[in-house]
């Protein structure tokens, strides 16, 4: 299954079991995390709180910290161009690299800058009986991304093979 522009809270709640399943995620140590999409930073509008008093507040907080994360991304590369210097005398492809390195040094440094609300992608990989269990899980939450999420896998996965998820939406399931 994937799992796009979900939120690291419903990340959490999907890689929560280890068994039987598999994960890939969109990294915060190799991209960039702080761009903005239609002047709107990559953190999940979360219904719970978008829709109560203190939404202006929550979109505060989340802008407050996608801008430090961005102002501190040049700080923090700034700061191990000079600590790990390049020769000049070194050719394009090892520069290219060390550059790479550079910035996922600074991504790794500063990620904490990232709220729990971020967006990544999430590919899982399961067996039967852990799509089953992520599936009940997700419909269970009571966070209402995490049930969404649940009920459009649930219809996606029953599509293809709907004897793997005979114990969702089951009595006894």
């Amino acid at each position: 299954i994937a799992f796009e522009y979900v939120s690291q809270i419903a990340v959490q709640i999907i890689e929560d079991q280890r068994i039987g399943a598999s994960y890939i995620e969109k990294s915060t140590r190799y991209v960039n995390f702080g761009n903005k999409i239609k002047n709107h930073y990559l953190y999940s509008d979360v219904p719970e709180i978008s829709k109560s008093k203190f939404k202006n507040e929550f979109k505060k907080w989340n802008e407050f910290a996608f801008d430090a994360y961005n102002k501190h991304l040049v700080t923090a590369t700034n700061y191990f161009s000079k600590k790990y210097p390049i020769e000049s005398f070194v050719d394009e492809k090892l520069k290219r690299a060390h550059l790479r390195a550079l910035r996922a040094k600074a991504f790794d440094t500063i990620r904490t800058f990232l709220p729990t609300t971020v967006i990544t992608n999430l590919g899982a990989h399961y067996s039967g009986q852990a799509a089953e269990n992520t599936i009940n899980k997700l419909l269970s939450s009571p966070f209402a991304e995490a049930r969404l999420l649940g009920k459009m896998a649930y219809e996606e996965l029953f599509k293809i093979s709907p004897n793997f998820l005979q114990n969702i939406n089951f009595r006894h399931g």
